[in-house]
């Protein structure tokens, strides 16, 4: 399907390109990669069928000619481009990547395996996502299964996502120590022959973040990793904070709120960005009556005070803050709090405002 160079001279020169990695000090770094304008966060080529690859060499510039990586970006920056790249853990054997028709769980499949004979697998395929928004929830899932031959050994495939974005530098695929902290990984599973679902579930912490795949296999180049169909969704919760253990915090201040009609405009600040949500409840308040009564009342009647609602979340990541709360009733006290969710010291935060009340004419 492809023509490729000859491995022994691929291997030679990966190997003098090591070489003077480990002369200079070389490791993998941060990768900056600037931030292209998105409407919506999304994968591209999650299928891989659009049958537009790239060869490994014309992103990095250097070995491993014939390996081949899916793309649908390819008229997007190099330095920009939202494509899949690969990855490989440093001292371990060199992945090569190809389309794979055959064992597809749509239209093609990428199907990985080691590059030399008899080395072990630690890799996997990466890309970054643009345009997220910083404490929502996001789900990235793919399919995968091994085909191992006699004596190989499939240890694990997973999926993670990196709440920063983090990822290689365009010049170096290489994982030189460990994946940073801020990487988030999905339950290991050892699908072999038929396709699994894999997934995991993470708060962004940037406008980017990157997904991974992660296989590690023992036995050589007779086993055969193979990815298909991933996608990626927000499934951030309908409720950001729990209100049964409210607890007040710095962070919120310009509390307010202004009603008309039945519905009432709740605004506040944050110190912050964040995404916000207000919480509230009708307050517990007497009952009057125009029946007069034959008997004699030793407690006062009361409407119980209501379960704490919630507004829709408002996903825009801002510090000045403003919902509407709807459909309230005529006559009635609503007590309320709100709550802004955001980054602090690369963890999300809640900022939690005091209770305050509102009576609606």
């Amino acid at each position: 399907m492809h023509i490729r160079s000859s491995r022994h001279l691929a291997l030679l020169s990966l190997l003098a390109l090591l070489l003077t990695l480990a002369a200079t000090g070389g490791h993998a770094t941060f990768g900056q990669t600037p931030q292209r304008p998105t409407a919506e966060a999304s994968l591209h080529n999650p299928t891989f069928d659009n049958h537009r690859w790239y060869e490994f060499n014309d992103r990095y510039g250097h070995y491993l000619t014939g390996s081949w990586l899916p793309d649908d970006d390819v008229d997007a920056p190099l330095s920009s481009r939202q494509d899949w790249r690969l990855w490989f853990m440093d001292g371990w054997g060199i992945p090569e990547f190809d389309p794979s028709a055959e064992h597809a769980d749509s239209v093609e499949a990428v199907v990985m395996r080691n590059y030399g004979e008899t080395d072990n697998l630690l890799a996997g395929l990466y890309q970054i996502i643009y345009g997220t928004t910083p404490c929502l929830t996001y789900e990235f899932s793919m399919k995968a299964h091994a085909r191992p031959g006699s004596g190989d050994s499939l240890i694990a495939i997973q999926v993670g996502i990196d709440r920063l974005g983090w990822h290689l530098p365009t010049d170096d695929p290489a994982v030189h120590e460990s994946f940073p902290a801020s990487t988030v990984w999905g339950t290991a599973k050892q699908p072999l022959w038929n396709y699994q679902t894999l997934s995991v579930r993470a708060e962004a912490l940037a406008e980017q973040i990157t997904v991974f795949t992660y296989a590690h296999a023992d036995g050589g180049r007779s086993i055969n990793i193979y990815f298909d169909t991933g996608s990626f969704s927000d499934v951030t919760p309908a409720r950001i904070y729990d209100p049964s253990g409210y607890a007040q915090t710095s962070g919120i201040d310009g509390l307010d709120a202004s009603v008309g009609g039945t519905s009432a405009t709740i605004s506040w600040n944050s110190t912050a960005a964040g995404i916000s949500q207000v919480y509230y409840r009708a307050v517990a308040q007497p009952i009057t009556t125009t029946t007069t009564l034959s008997h004699t009342i030793y407690l006062p009647l009361v409407a119980s005070t209501g379960m704490w609602q919630a507004s829709a979340l408002d996903k825009s990541y801002t510090t000045a803050h403003a919902i509407t709360l709807s459909g309230l009733e005529s006559g009635r006290t609503y007590e309320y709090f709100v709550v802004t969710r955001g980054v602090e010291n690369d963890a999300c935060t809640d900022w939690v405002s005091e209770k305050k009340t509102f009576t609606v004419p």
